[in-house]
């Protein structure tokens, strides 16, 4: 009995067989918060199975039902299959072509419970409500998400890089990631946003816009 699969890469060397959990409502968002977590994915090296196992072992608790084999010595997994990943995204489950999840199935719900499981340092909160957007949709003003060091952190876009800047950054927006002498952030290259998307804070509902007008503050903050 069990709910029993494995997750590989295309290059079948390596697998994490897990007992219980197997089901694609489970997979597929452990797999995708790995992703949003910044991992390296596990067919680059060794380090994104360990990672792939800690999130796994940290959701599904206990003392067994998960273990990393050579894949010729993976259990069999008869209830769902091999689940073959690439760049933190299901590509392949049981020989066919993977078929992602519903769009109604509620995955950052999902991604929230394993996150609640995750130590408190390596938790991802509301970074997980972000949104991404092409960075030709950045405005000033808004606020994005980043990294400082292994943690995600909101940033402030102040404005874009400006001729002075360095060819490849003129235009290109700047955050307030690195302090500067007298505010001048776009003189840091640090500060720039260079990717071609972009996560900003979850967009806020016409009620918390108009509740922020009416009483200055969200309603998060009214008893």
């Amino acid at each position: 009995m069990g709910n029993r699969a494995t997750i590989v890469t295309k290059k079948k060397d390596l697998g994490v067989y897990v007992h219980w959990f197997g089901g694609r409502e489970e997979v597929e968002p452990v797999v995708t918060y790995c992703g949003m977590r910044g991992y390296r994915p596990p067919e680059e090296d060794g380090y994104g199975w360990a990672r792939l196992s800690q999130v796994f072992g940290n959701h599904m608790g206990g003392r067994l039902s998960i273990g990393v084999f050579a894949y010729d010595k993976l259990p069999l997994a008869m209830d769902n299959g091999d689940y073959v990943i690439e760049g933190w995204r299901i590509i392949e489950q049981g020989g066919k072509k993977y078929e992602p999840l519903p769009d109604d199935f509620d995955m950052r719900g999902k991604l929230h419970e394993i996150d609640e499981h995750m130590p408190v340092r390596e938790q991802l909160g509301a970074y997980i409500d972000s949104t991404v957007i092409p960075i030709e949709q950045v405005e000033v003003g808004m606020t994005i998400w980043g990294w400082e060091g292994d943690r995600p952190k909101q940033f402030a876009v102040l404005g874009f890089g400006p001729d002075e800047a360095d060819e490849e950054l003129r235009g290109k927006p700047y955050v307030n990631r690195v302090k500067m002498p007298d505010e001048e952030y776009w003189q840091s290259g640090s500060n720039y946003l260079l990717d071609d998307f972009t996560r900003i804070e979850k967009p806020r509902s016409w009620m918390d816009v108009a509740i922020k007008e009416l009483f200055g503050r969200p309603i998060s903050e009214l008893n």
